[in-house]
């Protein structure tokens, strides 16, 4: 799965903050200490997680869940519109408000 994006919590949410560039061209969004970019060029941070897409769901390249894709996104239709990311354990984060990051 490639790389579309990437998450990251406390300490490396904020280095992350730091390698931000405008032209890198990502969209974002922060919530507290957790942070979601989404596109291709995410920086290199460490405890960053990277997250690959399926079709309106951003998935951690490294995890697959355990339930049918149609399950998840009926489910998560009830939270919000798309698209969202699904980080272990078991967070769903709707990035329908994402921006450009700068």
């Amino acid at each position: 799965m490639p790389i579309e994006g990437c998450w990251a919590e406390g300490q490396a949410a904020l280095q992350l903050r730091k390698k931000i560039h405008p032209d890198l061209g990502l969209r974002g969004v922060a919530c507290g200490s957790l942070m979601v970019l989404l596109g291709g060029n995410v920086p290199w941070v460490d405890s960053l997680v990277y997250l690959g897409r399926q079709e309106m769901l951003y998935l951690p390249t490294v995890w697959q869940p355990d339930l049918p894709y149609e399950w998840l996104v009926a489910r998560l239709r009830q939270l919000g519109p798309p698209p969202w990311a699904l980080i272990p354990p078991g967070r769903a984060l709707g990035l329908s408000a994402a921006t450009t990051v700068s």
